[in-house]
């Protein structure tokens, strides 16, 4: 057992006064208090300055401990004096009794340290990875989750699931506590506490900047030279842009208010960056139809993509991916090109958003691939469920119109 010199935990001098103490104790407490800290072992450093301070704002305990402190030294292992025994004096459990076992030998009743033992401890705390889209992040709906509870006593550990609410405008890296889901106490102690990590899961089309949103938007040479109006996604909807004539590479449209989420529930912009896409070969007609302003979304996204396929080399430019990360993905048949190999490889525009996607799902979350090929065919899924629910509305609204 080694000794605890609580003058030194809370940073004050021994002849430090009581609003000296309390001031030093509440500093520290809003530095490492688990709910807020990201130090290490915070919950560890923010135990220790409760039970310094427990000591040092009782008269009686700090008049015991400062008899006690010139046969110890901080840090160093510590037995009482011969002879010694611990205090008697009153003690009331103001922080949860979850106290080290140099405390326990000092100021409890009769037992010391052994006694401390069989008391009721707390329970251990858990930590998991919470995947979160980004469209979550705008809902603040539940989200069922499971993970694995510790044993004790030599008893294994249980799983268990929770509905989990994804507060408003959650960010990546950020920790969330579940107080008392974590595991069970020890002789009738407090169970532990369950912290989420959030992380904010790639999107196939939005980057994130802060709370704004960046979204590529590719248009043929004539859309940007004529001026146009196309359809584009957002996190909650589709829109149609504006595309003013003129329009060059890289240039960027401002959609307000349709970015992400914050905490008060106001949400960033949505930045639509264009990006003029040269077709391999000349399309006369669709660019007839699109100078007339007949080529409409979805269709003239369908001929974008079949007039410019991508090779090899510029899926990986545009993608920011090696080939050999590509040649991966297509072998674990998440993706799925025209031509006989690497060399004849050609990609359509849902190729490229799949293997971005699947690019950043295997460098940002280390998944397997048989996961990401689960993960993918699930957004998929999600996507064709919002069309058909924004197209129902859609029939909805004219229904009831009429």
């Amino acid at each position: 057992m080694d000794f605890k010199d609580y003058y030194k935990i809370l940073g004050v001098e021994p002849t430090a006064d009581d609003k000296a103490i309390k001031a030093a104790y509440r500093k520290l407490a809003r530095k490492y208090h688990p709910d807020v800290s990201k130090e290490k072992d915070a919950e560890v450093h923010f135990k220790e300055v409760a039970e310094a301070y427990e000591v040092l704002k009782d008269a009686e305990k700090r008049a015991e401990f400062d008899d006690l402190r010139k046969y110890g030294q901080h840090g160093r292992p510590f037995e009482h004096p011969r002879g010694r025994q611990p205090g008697a004096g009153a003690f009331t459990d103001a922080y949860g009794g979850d106290y080290s076992d140099f405390f326990e030998s000092i100021f409890r009743r009769g037992g010391g340290a052994e006694e401390a033992r069989n008391r009721a401890r707390k329970g251990q705390d858990v930590e998991m990875e919470l995947p979160v889209f980004l469209e979550e992040t705008l809902t603040g709906e539940a989200k069922k989750i499971s993970f694995q509870l510790p044993g004790s006593m030599g008893q294994p550990g249980q799983s268990k699931s929770l509905n989990v609410k994804i507060p408003l405008g959650v960010a990546d890296g950020e920790r969330i506590r579940l107080k008392g889901q974590g595991g069970a106490g020890m002789a009738g102690g407090q169970a532990g506490d369950l912290y989420l990590n959030i992380r904010l899961v790639p999107h196939p089309l939005f980057d994130i900047q802060g709370s704004d949103l960046v979204l590529t938007v590719p248009l043929a040479p004539w859309e940007a030279a004529l001026g146009a109006k196309v359809e584009a996604p957002t996190l909650s909807g589709r829109i149609t842009l504006t595309i003013p004539a003129n329009s060059q590479t890289g240039q960027r449209l401002r959609i307000k208010g349709r970015g992400l989420s914050n905490k008060a529930g106001e949400r960033g912009d949505l930045y639509a960056q264009l990006k003029v896409v040269m077709p391999k070969s000349t399309d006369d007609d669709a660019r007839k139809l699109c100078a007339e302003g007949r080529l409409r979304p979805p269709q003239r996204m369908e001929q974008i993509a079949m007039s410019v396929p991508l090779g090899m080399q510029e899926l990986c430019q545009t993608v920011a991916i090696p080939a050999t990360l590509v040649i991966e993905i297509v072998e674990h048949g998440i993706i799925d090109p025209t031509g006989r190999g690497p060399d004849t490889w050609l990609f359509d525009q849902h190729a490229l958003i799949t293997c971005r996607r699947a690019a950043r799902l295997q460098r940002e979350l280390e998944m397997e691939w048989s996961g990401i090929a689960l993960a993918l065919q699930l957004l998929d899924d999600l996507e064709q469920v919002r069309r058909e629910n924004q197209q129902l509305k859609s029939q909805l609204g004219r229904f009831l119109g009429e």
